[in-house]
């Protein structure tokens, strides 16, 4: 996979990797930083993310995903919203359906933030 062509793909799985494997979306994001280290960059980060979308999230990654996100819609929210994200960020470990809750309030903030390419990621379908 050509670098260019991963980076595509990058923009759409970036999030749904951190919820999965933030270990792997740590490493992806120093290879696209420098890819000048290694000899296929494009073909290394694409197996980095092969691997680490097959794995399954965890109350503790959902959570770092979450408040990673968090972080880049906060400023511009409505205290409203900040509460109702707070809240179900804390549910996290103990509610199956806030993750639910959490990316369809993530999907609605980013659409009146204007935040076009996370609206096209893969971490708002599951």
């Amino acid at each position: 996979m050509q670098l260019e062509e991963f980076r595509e793909r990058w923009a759409r799985e970036e999030y749904l990797l951190l919820e999965r494997s933030p270990k792997d979306h740590q490493r992806i994001r120093a290879l696209l930083k420098d890819p000048a280290k290694e000899d296929d960059p494009g073909s290394l980060a694409g197996r980095l993310l092969v691997e680490g979308l097959s794995r399954v999230p965890t109350p503790a990654t959902r959570r770092e995903a979450a408040l990673a996100i968090w972080s880049r819609l906060k400023p511009e929210a409505e205290a409203k919203h900040a509460v109702q994200v707070e809240e179900l960020i804390d549910r996290l470990a103990e509610d199956p359906w806030a993750i639910v809750y959490l990316k369809k309030l993530f999907k609605v903030l980013a659409a009146l933030q204007g935040w076009k390419s996370f609206l096209g990621s893969s971490y708002l379908e599951e």
